[in-house]
């Protein structure tokens, strides 16, 4: 799946110095479909802006003023990001391809053989191309539930729970009435012990 935040770190540089300006002001990784601010000339990823701005308040979260958008960044940065080479998400999978910033969304989404899925019997990271083969001969991990002490797999103990509660909560409505007479009886019974 592909991950839009870039760490300098998969970047493949000649001078193992990135510049500054392909930084994100927001999250401080790559820019990622960087948009900028036309107030104050702050470059920042879409999916930050978007998180930033709020529907009764769209304020630059750098000029504080109306965020006004250029829809692209300037053909200098453009051609500095199109022209990094980016290690693949999944390079501790087995990728090892490195691909060009424009081409790495589309290789990361669809085309990666090493894409991982989590396995919702095991939670284990299986390779997608495995992950029905691996479904077919997974052991589900079991869990202790903390309330009634059963062993449930691991991907039905919230709703195990939920169940347990539900189960408990109605078995003291329930048994409220003969509680409550037995503490008027012991009420009753304390105050004549008392009082003999």
């Amino acid at each position: 799946m592909f991950e839009e935040n870039i760490d300098e770190k998969r970047v493949i540089t000649d001078t193992n110095i990135l510049q500054e300006e392909l930084i994100c002001r927001i999250c401080y990784y790559i820019l990622w479909k960087p948009r900028i601010c036309a107030s104050c000339q702050n470059l920042m990823c879409q999916k930050c802006i978007l998180k930033c701005l709020s529907p009764n308040q769209n304020l630059c979260p750098f000029c504080r003023l109306k965020f006004k958008e250029k829809f692209v960044a300037s053909s200098r940065i453009l051609s500095l990001l199109s022209n990094l080479r980016i290690r693949c998400c999944n390079s501790s999978n087995g990728c090892t391809k490195i691909l060009p910033y424009d081409l790495l969304e589309q290789h990361e989404s669809f085309e990666c053989k090493y894409i991982s899925k989590k396995c919702h019997r095991c939670e284990q990271l299986v390779l997608i191309e495995n992950i029905n083969q691996h479904e077919n001969i997974c052991k589900p991990i079991l869990i202790k539930c903390s309330i009634c002490k059963a062993l449930v797999e691991s991907q039905f103990i919230h709703s195990h729970k939920d169940e347990c509660l539900q189960e408990r909560s109605n078995e003291m409505i329930e048994h409220q009435p003969s509680i409550l007479s037995m503490n008027r009886f012991r009420q009753e019974n304390y105050f004549f012990l008392l009082w003999t």
